[in-house]
């Protein structure tokens, strides 16, 4: 917890004297901070379709013990047993 309270402290401190400089030269503190490289970029863009898995995922957990959830008996976790099986109630 002394590692964060101290690395929080360097934002802020870091922050404010990006900002007096922003102030000095009349620039944005986001314009600063980037010429400065300590921004951050997301990696992708937040979409509905993100939401709608994490919500997902949330709502619907994985069955214990390893087991798929029925609908999703391809998501590899069955053995080679039950996918010849599977594979051959499927031909018939």
């Amino acid at each position: 917890m002394e590692a964060i309270t101290e690395a929080q402290a360097l934002g802020m401190s870091t922050t404010q004297e990006a900002q007096a400089i922003g102030d000095k030269h009349g620039k944005m503190l986001v314009l600063i901070m980037t010429a400065a490289g300590l921004t951050t970029k997301a990696t992708w863009a937040k979409s509905v379709w993100n939401k709608h898995q994490a919500w997902y995922a949330h709502t619907n957990p994985k069955a214990s013990q390893g087991k798929c959830h029925p609908r999703f008996s391809f998501c590899g976790m069955l053995t080679t047993s039950q996918r010849s099986r599977k594979t051959t109630t499927a031909v018939r």
